[in-house]
């Protein structure tokens, strides 16, 4: 058997390779070209070739040249705003809020007249702290913010006291120095804690008869919904509050189908010294 080659079939042989090097060479180079259009007109949202690396294509310079500037003149818009803030040093509508806020709660924790925020010095202290500051005067304080604040507070007492069952009340009449008379109720309950806490204070004008004080108890009572919750009432000995209590509201201990109410002038000094 003869094992020598054809020579012909070498020479085919060399043939197909060397066509099959050149489609090769074609091919890379068409896709050179198609790499190097990609990197001058592919957008951003389509993807590129299968085959060709990712890392070949780069944004079109006019789009990176445009989000440049839009960062810059970005950047430059922050920075002149915060120069202008900086130089005209001005509170914003909220930031002015939330001081008068604070005065207000000053105010009220401290037991300061409205007439307050008129003080010479106060003034002088509030453009110390901040120049461009003006306090809200006093009719504001007694028109606008002492409603809004005391209105806060009442949601939240009320809150509290719908967690809660039992309740004991304290209450007293008193007399101004222009001799006008105020009855004054305050409320004790535990929640989480013991608090006490000055539910209203109301002028008494008419005559100060047993039947009138409780009606005027009984309004408070009701407009904080607790005269269901009412363990019992402390006050003083007086003939009119204790007919209040005893008889009218019938919120005072019971002993003997009748109500008693405490003497608040015997009971505290026995809950300090037992404390």
């Amino acid at each position: 058997m003869d094992c020598g080659a054809d020579p012909t079939l070498f020479a085919s042989g060399r043939a197909a390779v060397g066509s099959i090097s050149k489609k090769a060479q074609i091919k890379k180079k068409n896709a050179n070209n198609v790499t190097e259009t990609s990197k001058q007109s592919l957008p951003d949202s389509v993807e590129p070739a299968p085959g060709t690396s990712t890392s070949t294509i780069s944004q079109p310079k006019s789009i990176n040249r445009e989000k440049n500037n839009k960062t810059n003149t970005e950047t430059n818009l922050t920075k002149s705003t915060h120069v202008r803030d900086k130089v005209n040093n001005e509170l914003t509508k909220t930031e002015k809020d939330a001081l008068d806020k604070c005065i207000i709660k000053m105010i009220a924790t401290d037991y300061q007249p409205l007439s307050f925020v008129e003080n010479v010095g106060f003034l002088e202290y509030t453009r110390k702290l901040h120049a461009s500051y003006t306090p809200p005067s006093r009719k504001t304080l007694s028109t606008v913010l002492l409603p809004q604040f005391y209105t806060d507070i009442q949601t939240k007492v009320k809150i509290m006291l719908n967690s809660v069952n039992n309740v004991a009340v304290t209450t007293d009449i008193w007399s101004s120095d222009s001799n006008k008379s105020y009855i004054t109720v305050t409320c004790h309950f535990i929640c989480k804690k013991l608090f006490s806490i000055v539910l209203a204070t109301r002028e008494m004008s008419e005559a100060h008869t047993g039947a009138n004080i409780a009606a005027t108890l009984l309004t408070i009572f009701q407009e904080w919904q607790i005269e269901n919750k009412i363990v019992t009432i402390v006050s003083d000995n007086g003939a009119n509050i204790k007919n209040a209590v005893n008889e009218h509201l019938k919120k005072g201990y019971k002993l003997n189908d009748r109500y008693f109410i405490p003497d608040a002038h015997y009971i505290f000094p026995i809950i300090y010294s037992n404390a």
